[in-house]
C-alpha cells in the first residue's frame, strides 16, 4: 500500500498549470457571455429600427387616409348643398307639388285577408 505524506505539496508547475487553466476557462466563459450580450444587443437594435420604419410607414398611411377623408367630407357638403339639389331636380324634370293629400288609416281596414 502506498503511503502519502501529510506534508506533500504539489509542485509549483502543477499549481501554475491549474491557475492558468482556471484563468483560461474564466476568460473563455467571459468571452462567450460578452459575445452573447453583444449579439443580443444588435438583434434588439435591429428589431427597434425595423419597428421604427414600420411606424413611420403607418403614420404616412394615416396622413393619406386623413387627406382622403377631408376630400370626401368636402364632396359630401357639395352634394348636400341647395344648388346641387336644385340642379338635380331640374335635370330629372321634377315639378313642385301644390297640394299634398295624405291617406288617413286610423280605424279603417287597409288590407283584407281572403
Amino acid at each position: 500500500m502506498t503511503k502519502y505524506s501529510k506534508n506533500y505539496k504539489p509542485s509549483t508547475s502543477h499549481r501554475r498549470s491549474f491557475k492558468l487553466n482556471y484563468l483560461k476557462i474564466w476568460c473563455i466563459g467571459f468571452g462567450v457571455v460578452f459575445i452573447s450580450v453583444v449579439f443580443t444587443y444588435l438583434l434588439q437594435i435591429n428589431h427597434i429600427a425595423a419597428k421604427g420604419f414600420e411606424i413611420k410607414e403607418l403614420e404616412q398611411q394615416i396622413d393619406l387616409v386623413k387627406e382622403e377623408n377631408e376630400k370626401l367630407s368636402l364632396r359630401m357638403v357639395e352634394l348636400k348643398s341647395a344648388g346641387t339639389i336644385q340642379g338635380k331636380i331640374d335635370m330629372l324634370n321634377m315639378v313642385r307639388v301644390d297640394k299634398i293629400s295624405y291617406l288617413n288609416t286610423s280605424g279603417s281596414v287597409v288590407a283584407i285577408n281572403k
